[in-house]
């Protein structure tokens, strides 16, 4: 169908060019907060002789939450942290020792 006034598809020309700006961007950089939290727990977890597989089922967590902790790309919350610590045999206190 063509529109009378510009000659154009008025298909093509309406609903094929996007208005909107692009919403896909690169990854966010880790918070340094986060990242050294995640190491936090990769090193207890790797003393523990556990796998993320095991821990995340110890604190009732997917496991694909658990590597996101670890990477510092999830910002977790409280409830999870003692899940963490109580999975791992230790205090919150201790899991966030050296956290900057």
């Amino acid at each position: 169908m063509r529109c009378a006034r510009r000659g154009t598809n008025v298909t093509h020309s309406r609903y094929t060019h996007s208005r909107h700006v692009p919403t896909v961007r690169g990854m966010p950089k880790p918070d340094p907060v986060l990242r050294s939290f995640g190491f936090s727990v990769k090193k207890h977890r790797e003393a523990k002789g556990l796998t993320q597989e095991a821990l995340a089922e110890g604190a009732d967590v997917d496991r694909t939450y658990l590597s996101d902790v670890e990477r510092g790309t999830r910002n977790l919350g409280i409830k999870n942290v003692v899940r963490l610590a109580k999975a791992l045999g230790i205090s919150a206190a201790q899991l966030l020792e050296g956290v900057k």
